[in-house]
């Protein structure tokens, strides 16, 4: 009798290990997807052209974005007027942070200004540019979908 109750208590002991490990196994948190992270970048060339030395400054201020567009969280529209957030899409910084070099380098390629500054900056200017991303999103609704950016 003491030899079925040795065997049972170390099965039993056995069993609550077993469940013991497992369980913890269980409580671990879920797997999360790492998010996919993208930037704008220029597409054009680097080559540009000389301004003329009478050729006019511009001071071109950061963009402004409008309420929704000024976070990195990238934007579909499925629906009129509804407004989704991609789960696993990010921008890399929030968009009207990553045009503002773009702008500058556009312009600087065109070679209309003999310089071009982007502010804060103490420089003084002929021309100022100042700029307002007012949406960003992916379109869904025409088939294929479609960026819509203004």
């Amino acid at each position: 009798m003491k030899t079925n109750i040795k065997r049972s208590s170390q099965l039993l002991a056995g069993v609550f290990s077993f469940l013991a490990i497992s369980g913890c196994s269980l409580l671990q948190p879920a797997a999360i997807p790492t998010p996919n992270f993208y930037a704008l970048e220029a597409v054009s060339p680097k080559t540009g052209h000389i301004a003329p030395a009478k050729a006019p400054t511009l001071i071109v201020s950061p963009p402004h974005a409008a309420a929704g567009f000024d976070s990195q969280r990238m934007i579909y529209l499925r629906e009129p007027y509804k407004l989704e957030h991609f789960a696993h899409s990010e921008w890399i910084e929030p968009p009207a942070r990553m045009l503002a070099p773009l702008i500058v380098d556009a312009i600087v390629r065109n070679g209309a200004f003999r310089a071009v500054v982007l502010t804060p900056s103490t420089a003084v200017a002929d021309f100022r540019l100042d700029s307002e991303i007012i949406r960003l999103q992916q379109d869904f609704r025409p088939r294929p979908g479609t960026v819509r950016f203004t």
